[in-house]
């Protein structure tokens, strides 16, 4: 599969193209460059593709009507995206698969019919957002809050990473943090969940997440939700609520007819995630991402594949991209990346700076991460011209 984005006139984002989105993506730039603006948008345009197969299988099967009516500026507004929407907006989003392209695009304020996709070019989408406020999520798990009040202001994304890690937590219950060297704890009582840090050298008892540091908190559930959607998300369960509930509660069981074995879909589970390394240290924020490549690249069950998008500010993690590149070259034991699966850019002026290159030297594919050691350099170049 291929996927491709194109975004023009939304917010801060005036002509974004990726040609060819790569399994692991990495968007770095400053606060309010468009960042997060862009994979809220390709989360969106993913979810109608999800929303284009499951609308494909039931007609392929027979099933007769409308269904899984879409009103876009719903998803624009559950996305926090209303109010940078122009006239001018455009969104073309399009996967290849077979030999054949699909487009989903949106012009003039409307949403094009979304594609019909025939039975053997069918692939299911799982797709999981982790928000940059996921660390309200040991204080949200133990008031108990509802969606009602401040609830609604953390935003849709938000709930999705606490429903997601929910579902985690119900069958993960000693989640190795490596990148801390600790592990989350999960206990039931009753309804409610507790979770607790415990560090790897017993140096102190296990404490309670929310009274952790800000860096185990906003890790803990980074780690935990790909970790589960790697190894126990159910893409049966999921596709059954998706189709079967909705024809028995439409009443139209009776005009479903397919020989089609829904265990030859593809799976895809996309996973977008803001601000890898919120309040972590820069080793730590470069053991995440080791994990992170580990759980999503190395260790997932062969019926699936996952993709990985991270938006970031930190040029340890970017610059770290070109270890994992030489690990996977010089084929180390330590989780690496290969060059035609990875994706950098910078985002600048509401464009896409393209970060891959190569070394001319070696002719090894690398990040270029030049300009990103320019404050560093200003930092000193100022230190040393007051010493003068």
């Amino acid at each position: 599969m291929k996927e491709s984005i194109y975004i023009q006139n939304i917010g801060p984002l005036r002509n974004i193209e990726l040609d060819h989105i790569k399994p692991f993506t990495l968007i770095i730039g400053e606060s309010a460059s468009g960042k997060s603006t862009l994979m809220k948008v390709l989360a969106q345009f993913r979810y109608f593709y999800k929303i284009a197969v499951i609308r494909s299988w039931l007609k392929n099967a027979h099933v007769k009507g409308t269904y899984f009516k879409i009103k876009i500026e719903e998803f624009w507004r559950r996305a926090g995206l209303q109010e940078m929407i122009k006239a001018s907006s455009v969104v073309v989003y399009t996967v290849t698969e077979g030999g054949n392209k699909y487009v989903i695009s949106y012009r003039n304020g409307k949403l094009a019919p979304l594609p019909t996709i025939p039975n053997s070019d069918l692939q299911f989408f799982k797709i999981s957002f982790i928000s940059e406020n996921r660390n309200v999520i040991p204080d949200w798990n133990e008031t108990g809050a509802s969606n009602a009040g401040f609830g609604a202001r953390l935003g849709f994304y938000f709930h999705e990473t606490f429903y997601d890690f929910d579902k985690a937590t119900d069958v993960l219950q000693d989640i190795p943090l490596e990148h801390l060297a600790m592990h989350l704890l999960v206990t039931k009582r009753g309804n409610k969940k507790k979770y607790k840090i415990k560090p790897d050298d017993n140096s102190y008892d296990p404490i309670e997440l929310q009274h952790a540091s800000s860096g185990v908190q906003t890790s803990s559930s980074l780690v935990t939700i790909p970790i589960y959607m790697a190894k126990h998300f159910s893409f049966e369960d999921a596709f059954q609520r998706a189709t079967y509930d909705f024809l028995f509660k439409a009443n139209r069981l009776g005009d479903f007819s397919t020989n089609f074995d829904i265990s030859k879909l593809k799976r895809w589970i996309h996973l977008h995630v803001e601000e890898a390394e919120l309040c972590l240290f820069p080793d730590a924020q470069r053991l995440l991402i080791d994990t992170l490549v580990k759980t999503c690249f190395h260790n997932q069950e062969e019926d699936r594949q996952l993709t990985l998008m991270i938006t970031t500010h930190s040029p340890y993690i970017i610059n770290h991209l070109n270890v994992l590149l030489r690990r996977y070259t010089q084929h180390s034991e330590k989780a690496g990346i290969a060059p035609d699966s990875l994706g950098v850019y910078r985002i600048m002026d509401g464009s896409l700076q393209n970060l891959m290159g190569k070394d001319l030297t070696t002719g090894e594919t690398v990040v270029n991460t030049i300009d990103l050691s320019e404050t560093m350099n200003g930092i000193y170049q100022e230190y040393v011209s007051l010493a003068k």
